[in-house]
């Protein structure tokens, strides 16, 4: 089940990546990646003691796309990108730029 990959996989690297936060679903859903069957799983993290900490960013969007290789574990994409960062829509260039072999 890809899409318990992604989620799983988040679940993993949650705890250990991010200071205490708020987690929000954006999107869960069916993708592609190379005509391969995919899943794309994207959460808004909030942090709502950025600002009290002179903090540069307030929250995060993390996307994770796990592509199924016909083996027991899937290809994993991870991106983690702080609203501080000015160009938010280098993160769709590099979804779809994606390539499975």
């Amino acid at each position: 089940d890809l899409e318990a990959a992604a989620k799983g996989y988040f679940a993993l690297l949650e705890p250990n990546s991010y200071p205490p936060h708020t987690k929000a679903e954006q999107e869960s859903k069916s993708h592609t990646v190379s005509g391969k069957d995919a899943w794309y799983y994207q959460v808004r993290l909030n942090f709502p003691q950025a600002r009290a900490r002179g903090w540069n960013f307030t929250r995060e969007i993390a996307t994770i796309i796990v592509v199924d290789q016909g083996s027991d574990r899937p290809a994993t994409f991870y991106l983690s990108v702080p609203d501080s960062h000015p160009n938010q829509g280098d993160a769709d260039l590099l979804i779809s730029s994606l390539k499975a072999g």
